[in-house]
């Protein structure tokens, strides 16, 4: 996987590594449950976004060749309002039709995630899937004005 400065991994992978994460952290959910604000858990949100960040984003886009002009990922758990703005983590059954924005946190082990599924106008609603262990996923590069490039591994450099 790893050969010296530069990472080989496939897209499955890193969301696998996220999955597992999100599982060791799900003991302080209940801990964390209290600190709601308006029903928002901002600080279980900002610990679910750094995994993605530190786990899936920073390889992503430190993909080696990577032109600057390619769309980066969205904010891990937000809401997807514009998926044509974005390149996208899909699974790999539903390329360009599902794009992964987040996950379930308060579903314990980590078990769902959040898609926005998109047509051909754009985003048309949001849904919870189901998470597996041995799901499978592609990233999809975008960027203006070039064909979308479907990948399930990347080389990456820091």
């Amino acid at each position: 996987m790893d050969d010296g400065n530069v990472l080989r991994v496939s897209v499955s992978e890193l969301m696998a590594r996220l999955r597992w994460s999100l599982i060791r952290l799900d003991p302080l959910v209940d801990k964390m449950c209290w600190y709601a604000v308006d029903g928002h858990h901002d600080a279980w949100d900002q610990l679910i976004k750094a995994c993605f960040d530190a786990i899936v984003r920073q390889p992503v886009e430190s993909i080696v060749g990577r032109p600057y002009t390619e769309f980066g990922l969205p904010v891990f758990g937000m809401p997807l309002s514009d998926p044509g703005r974005y390149s996208w983590i899909c699974p790999a059954l539903a390329v360009g039709r599902q794009v992964v924005w987040g996950v379930e946190p308060w579903l314990r082990r980590a078990e769902a995630f959040n898609v926005a599924v998109v047509g051909d106008g754009g985003l048309v609603f949001e849904r919870t899937v189901p998470w597996g262990y041995d799901d499978e996923f592609v990233l999809v590069r975008r960027g203006p004005g070039v064909p979308d490039l479907v990948v399930s591994e990347i080389v990456s450099d820091d």
